[in-house]
């Protein structure tokens, strides 16, 4: 019997496909969550969309309120002290905007 995180990781995952593939991107699930088993990826790596885009997911039952944009902004922007900036944005909108990055990307080539 799979492990109850793992199970809720897995379900994740096939979650985030479903959410790419409504927004019309293309997205893989790792095979046994090892990025490995995707071309180009590193064991960390969940999902890959668009044959480009190299995604890890972790859900958690809650996480730190500074990671969410707040209700008048669009993403919220994070760094830790000499690192490097990270950048959260809902998913709705991440979506929006690969659909714009990728479109420009095929018409371009």
């Amino acid at each position: 019997m799979t492990h109850p995180s793992k199970r809720k990781g897995n379900d994740y995952e096939r979650e985030l496909v479903k959410e790419f593939e409504s927004a019309g991107l293309r997205a893989e699930r790792a095979w046994g969550s090892n990025g490995e088993s995707l071309p180009g990826c590193t064991s960390d790596v969940d999902l890959l969309v668009e044959g480009r885009l190299k995604v890890q997911a972790k859900r958690r039952k809650t996480i730190a309120k500074y990671l969410k944009p707040p209700e008048g902004a669009h993403v919220a922007i994070v760094r830790e002290d000499r690192g490097e900036s990270v950048v959260t944005i809902p998913l709705e909108l991440f979506t929006v905007l690969l659909r714009r990055v990728y479109r420009k990307i095929t018409n371009e080539s």
